[in-house]
C-alpha cells in the first residue's frame, strides 16, 4: 500500500454532506497493489488511530476517485480516496485489510 497524499479540512467534503464530527476530515490518496494473492481495498480497512488510542474507521464519503470496496487480485492495483472523520493533530494511518499478516503503518 502506498499513501500518495494527505489532505485536511474542517469543511465538508462533498457538496451536500456536513462537517466533521471529529474535527476534521483526512482525505487519503492511496494506492494498493498486489504482487501475489490477494486483498481486500475498501475504505473500511483503514483507520486513524490518535496517541490514546483510539480508533476512526474510514468512511464511505464520494470525494473522487473514491477507493471502491473491492478484491485486488496478483498483478493487479486500485487507487482512490479514503476519507476519515478523525481529531485534528497527530495520529497513526492503518491499512488492516482482512486477513492481513502485515498491516501498514503511516505517521500522519
Amino acid at each position: 500500500m502506498t499513501l500518495n497524499s494527505v489532505c485536511s479540512t474542517t469543511g465538508k467534503v462533498t457538496e451536500y454532506g456536513d462537517p466533521p464530527t471529529q474535527g476534521a476530515y483526512y482525505v487519503l490518496n492511496v494506492t494498493v497493489e498486489v504482487s501475489r494473492g490477494d486483498t481486500s481495498a475498501s475504505p473500511s480497512d483503514f483507520y486513524i488511530q490518535t496517541p490514546d488510542g483510539t480508533r476512526y474507521d474510514g468512511s464511505y464519503d464520494n470525494v473522487e476517485p473514491r477507493l471502491s470496496a473491492s478484491t485486488v487480485k496478483a498483478g493487479q492495483k486500485v487507487r482512490g480516496n479514503v476519507v476519515i472523520d478523525a481529531p485534528p493533530g497527530h495520529g497513526l494511518l492503518h491499512w488492516e485489510p482482512l486477513f492481513a499478516v502485515s498491516p501498514a503503518t503511516f505517521q500522519l
